[in-house]
C-alpha cells in the first residue's frame, strides 16, 4: 500500500457566496466537496459556486490525494477519509464518484464526524472476490497506461480514452473540464488509482444500516449501472440513506446538470435542519 513520507496535508480552497449572505455563511455550516478520480479543485469550482450560491454557505473544495495540488500524497481510501475528517469536522459532505466513495468510508470510520452526507454516482464496494481481484488487476493496468503518459499530449489522449467510457454518456470535454484535468500529473494520478481501487475497498454495503448523520445517494436519471446500486443500497439502509435521481443526467451528474444536482443537495441541508 502506498502512503506519504511525510504528514499529509490535502490543498483545499473555500468559495463563498456573493453579496450579504457571505458574512453570514460563517456561522452555518459548511459544505466540503470531493471530486473524482482524474478531477481536482479547477474541475468542481463552477459547481461549488453555484452551491455556495444556493445554500448560502461556505463551500471548502478539497484536492484528494494524487491531484492538483495534493499530488505529493499518496493515501488508501481509509487513511485518505481520516485525513478528509480532519479537513472537514463537522461539515457536511458531498462526493462524487470517488469522492463519494471517501465519504462513504469516512462515514463508517468516523461515524459521527460530519453533519450530513451526500454522495453521487458513488460505489459502496464489490463483495466478491473474484470480482475484486478482477477489479484490482483492470485498474493496475489502466494505471500503468497512465503512468506511461509522458506529456500533455499523451495525458490528453489518456484522459479522452477515460471520459469516452459509455459509463459517462458522452459528455462534451468543456463539460468535464477537460482543460483543467491537464493540470494534474499522471504519475501520482496512476498511484491513486492502485491505491483507492474498488478491488481493495471495504465492502460497505452493511454499513448503510450504520450510517448516524443525515445521507442522500444521488446519481443521474441516465446513470442504469448506479441507478441500481442506489436502490439496493438505500434499501439496505433501514431509511438511513435517501435516494434521488438526477435529471436528463447520467453518471457524471454534478457536471452535466450542475443546477439541478446542487438544487437537490441545497433542499437536503435545509430538510435535514443543518444550521
Amino acid at each position: 500500500m502506498a502512503t506519504s513520507a511525510a504528514p499529509a496535508q490535502l490543498a483545499t480552497k473555500t468559495i463563498y457566496p456573493t453579496g450579504q449572505a457571505m458574512e453570514r455563511s460563517g456561522l452555518r455550516t459548511p459544505v466540503v466537496v470531493l471530486h473524482g478520480f482524474t478531477q481536482n479543485q479547477a474541475v468542481l469550482e463552477p459547481f461549488a459556486r453555484l452551491l455556495a450560491e444556493l445554500t448560502l454557505r461556505q463551500v471548502r473544495l478539497v484536492d484528494l490525494p494524487g491531484h492538483g495540488g495534493s499530488a505529493g500524497v499518496i493515501l488508501d481510501l481509509g487513511a485518505t477519509a481520516d485525513l478528509v475528517a480532519e479537513v472537514a469536522p463537522g461539515a457536511a459532505l458531498v462526493g462524487y464518484s470517488l469522492g463519494g466513495r471517501i465519504g462513504l468510508t469516512l462515514a463508517h470510520r468516523h461515524p459521527n464526524a460530519l453533519a450530513a452526507l451526500a454522495v453521487v454516482g458513488a460505489n459502496p464496494g464489490l463483495a466478491d472476490p473474484a470480482e475484486r481481484a478482477a477489479r484490482l488487476a483492470a485498474d493496475r493496468r489502466l494505471a500503468e497506461r497512465l503512468a506511461e503518459a509522458a506529456g500533455i499530449d499523451d495525458l490528453r489522449a489518456f484522459l479522452a480514452s477515460w471520459l469516452g467510457n459509455p459509463l459517462f454518456g458522452g459528455i462534451p470535454a468543456d463539460v468535464a473540464g477537460l482543460e483543467a484535468r491537464l493540470s494534474n500529473q499522471p504519475g501520482p494520478m496512476a498511484k491513486m488509482l492502485v491505491a483507492t481501487s474498488l478491488g481493495v475497498q471495504e465492502d460497505l454495503w452493511g454499513a448503510a444500516r450504520a450510517i448516524e448523520v443525515p445521507a442522500l445517494y444521488l446519481h443521474g436519471e441516465r446513470d442504469e449501472k448506479f441507478a441500481r446500486l442506489a436502490e439496493r443500497y438505500c434499501a439496505g439502509s433501514a431509511g438511513r440513506v435517501r435516494r434521488s435521481a438526477v435529471p436528463g443526467a447520467a453518471h457524471y451528474a454534478i457536471g452535466e446538470a450542475p443546477y439541478a444536482t446542487a438544487s437537490t443537495i441545497a433542499a437536503f441541508l435545509d430538510e435535514a435542519g443543518l444550521p
